[in-house]
C-alpha cells in the first residue's frame, strides 16, 4: 500500500471523484497508475512528508480579514480629510492606538 496526494482533480472508477490535495492509501500497482501513467498524483514517502503536505495545506488557506485593520483604514481615511483641523485629533489619537495595538500582535 503506498500513500499518494492527489494533483489534479478527476475520477476513476475504483475511487470515485478526487480533488487536487486529497489525500488517499492505495494498492501500488493503482498507486502507479496515478503517479506514473495518468500523472494525477505524486508520492507521500513518511510520516514527516505528510505532515509537511498538510502544513502547506494549511498555509494556503485564506485567513479571515482583521477587523483592527478595516479600523485602522477607517480612521486614516478621515485623518486625511481633515490632516490640519481639530476634528484629525481624535481621530489621529485613536489611529495612534489601534497600530500600537496591531504591532504588539
Amino acid at each position: 500500500m503506498k500513500r499518494i496526494k492527489f494533483t489534479a482533480q478527476g475520477a476513476n472508477s475504483l475511487i470515485g471523484g478526487f480533488s487536487s490535495g486529497d489525500i488517499m492509501r492505495v494498492d501500488d500497482a493503482l498507486a502507479e497508475h496515478l503517479v506514473k501513467e495518468a500523472l494525477v498524483a505524486k508520492y507521500i514517502e513518511t510520516e514527516a512528508d505528510l505532515a509537511t503536505e498538510k502544513a502547506a495545506t494549511k498555509a494556503r488557506k485564506p485567513k479571515k480579514p482583521d477587523p483592527l485593520l478595516a479600523e485602522i483604514a477607517e480612521l486614516e481615511a478621515k485623518v486625511k480629510g481633515n490632516p490640519n483641523s481639530d476634528q484629525a485629533a481624535e481621530p489621529q489619537a485613536l489611529l495612534d492606538a489601534k497600530r500600537a495595538e496591531l504591532a504588539a500582535k
